[in-house]
């Protein structure tokens, strides 16, 4: 009842990798409860990295042109906070930028997978 690979197409949209760094100075007297959302961020990231590497190994990725069935589009977020609750005007006009950075730097990956869902 399983699927050939060749008979799946899988594109991942991420969320966004967590770029900032704790300063020691805020951490210093965080606790264990302090640390809990840093640490859920480090192993979510982990979950993501190592899901990513397990796909690339089963499908073919980047590089395959007309073989290419995984697809991943994600991006550091450098600009935007990776709050969950920052919904501030202006973070999400900085998602909405990393997310036109996506477009600008993956625009050929993009290509491939409109044209695979398109024939």
């Amino acid at each position: 009842m399983g699927k050939k690979t060749e008979d799946i197409l899988l594109a991942s949209f991420g969320t966004g990798i967590a770029t900032r760094k704790i300063e020691y100075k805020d951490a210093k007297g965080w606790g264990a409860l302090g640390w809990v959302r840093p640490i859920l961020s480090v192993v979510f990231d982990g979950t993501a990295d190592a899901t990513d590497y397990q796909l690339r190994q089963i499908l073919p990725g980047v590089g395959a042109e007309a073989e290419q069935r995984y697809f991943r589009f994600d991006t550091n977020l450098d600009i935007a906070l990776d709050d969950l609750d920052a919904a501030s005007s202006s973070n999400i006009m900085a998602l909405m930028q990393e997310g036109a950075e996506i477009i600008e730097e993956q625009h050929q990956e993009l290509n491939v997978l409109m044209d695979k869902l398109t024939a």
